[in-house]
């Protein structure tokens, strides 16, 4: 089994450069995003192969290339280190990781064909198997959702396989089959949301959909090169979006069976794609080798590009944990650094959802100070109404203050409160749409 070096969390390089990343959100003529930390993702600069936010949204996982490789978690609100594990000979690169469903396990798949098998229900995370997979090497890795009939992951492999292992509710992983691409690595994985679908990329530049009940093959398309990510979009839209070193995003349509959409979305080799939102409001995130953090619009399947973040080192892979008011972007660089984002309704990512609900607030002072009277008002002149109840929420969407509004259209401030970004909510008692401010500045 492997066994983790608790003195690995101990040996830390604390040494961030943020004076790396510059850029703005383009489309929205303003900055619209906030760098909210840099962190490394190893003791040694080693590229970051892959990262994933947990269910919750609190945690963000990475691993990296070697030697040593690492794993480690990071608080996404302070960025704060949770836990590091270095992982060092017999074993190799971290290439792809990922929590299940429900948050309780985590697993990695390493380089040389072995999984590495955790339980995160506490912190640090619990060893609980390591599993060779029979194979030369291995890619990814994948959970199925909470929605799947069975509760399994999917592991990307050499030799043109995807292994499949049922998890028991101790967390004990067992084999039980296999799916063969073709001649080629299976260098991505996504499920759908239902579990009933798996979609798999290769290194040939192949993107196939699977009936994961009869193992049958329903699609199959290409790119010119590699596959490095394959996402589901949500229900109902029912798309995959896939990226290659080709640095072309595709939509294939799972509709009519067919790609609806075809972009070049970055210089280079596009590295890793996350949506935002769901349903028909969806967009997406793309990351690539010319160093760029690409937000595009997916309606109508038009791939329009609505904003970009520039940085100056080459974007190895990406993650959101993005809710209707807030989110955050993580993103993992050549040189081993993470680096994680604030993107708020400032950013323009929402403004198709914020046009519904005007109109918007407006809030004075603004920026304002704890203990400062915060008073409202709507864009439109008029005040809000007099029984709403309103609630303060951070950038990360936990609740720091509410209370009643019905005797006026002002409320202090907590005195205790951090500097930083927050989101002030009104909502009706009378059941109509919330009203929200893009953002409240604390200094």
């Amino acid at each position: 089994m492997f066994q983790p070096n608790p003195k690995s969390f101990f040996q830390i390089l604390l040494l961030t450069f943020i004076s790396i990343v510059t850029g703005h959100l383009t489309a929205s003529g303003q900055n619209a995003y906030n760098l909210i930390w840099t962190k490394p993702a190893n003791t040694v600069p080693m590229r970051v192969n892959s990262v994933a936010f947990n269910p919750a949204g609190d945690q963000v996982l990475s691993g990296t290339d070697c030697h040593p490789a690492s794993l480690r978690i990071h608080d996404v609100s302070s960025g704060n280190l949770l836990w590091a594990q270095a992982v060092d000979s017999p074993f190799y690169c971290q290439m792809g990781v990922n929590f299940s469903s429900d948050g309780k396990l985590l697993a990695s798949a390493e380089e040389m064909g072995h999984l590495f098998l955790f339980d995160a229900s506490t912190i640090p995370p619990t060893p609980l198997d390591t599993i060779d997979l029979q194979t030369s090497y291995a890619f990814s890795v994948a959970f199925s959702p909470t929605s799947s009939p069975i509760r399994e992951m999917a592991v990307g492999c050499s030799n043109g396989q995807v292994r499949f292992y049922s998890i028991d509710s101790a967390g004990a992983a067992t084999f039980t089959d296999s799916l063969n691409i073709g001649s080629t690595w299976a260098t991505a994985l996504a499920y759908s949301d239902d579990g009933t679908r798996l979609a798999t990329g290769a290194n040939n530049g192949t993107v196939k959909l699977w009936d994961l009940a009869t193992k049958t093959e329903l699609a199959t398309y290409s790119h010119a090169n590699q596959i490095t990510s394959v996402v589901f979009d949500q229900l109902p839209r029912k798309s995959i979006y896939s990226g290659s070193k080709d640095g072309r995003l595709k939509i294939f349509s799972q509709n009519n069976m067919a790609v609806v959409s075809d972009v070049q979305a970055h210089t280079g080799s596009l590295n890793g794609i996350a949506t935002l939102g769901e349903g028909s409001k969806v967009k997406i995130a793309t990351v690539g080798n010319d160093s760029l953090i690409v937000f595009r619009d997916t309606a109508g399947y038009n791939l329009g590009e609505i904003g970009s973040l520039e940085t100056v080192d080459k974007l190895t892979s990406v993650a959101t944990n993005i809710y209707f008011l807030y989110g955050t972007i993580v993103v993992g660089t050549e040189g081993g650094n993470l680096m994680a984002f604030e993107l708020t309704l400032q950013s323009g990512l929402y403004d198709d959802l914020v046009k519904s609900r005007a109109p918007q607030l407006l809030v004075s002072p603004n920026p304002s100070r704890a203990g400062d009277r915060l008073t409202f008002s709507l864009t439109d002149g008029s005040t809000p109404l007099k029984k709403d109840s309103w609630e303060l929420l951070n950038a990360f969407g936990a609740r720091v203050a509410s209370g009643p509004a019905s005797l006026s259209n002002s409320f202090a401030l907590p005195s205790t409160l951090s500097p930083g970004v927050y989101h002030l909510v009104l909502t009706p008692t009378n059941g109509g749409a919330r009203l929200t401010t893009k953002v409240v500045v604390v200094e």
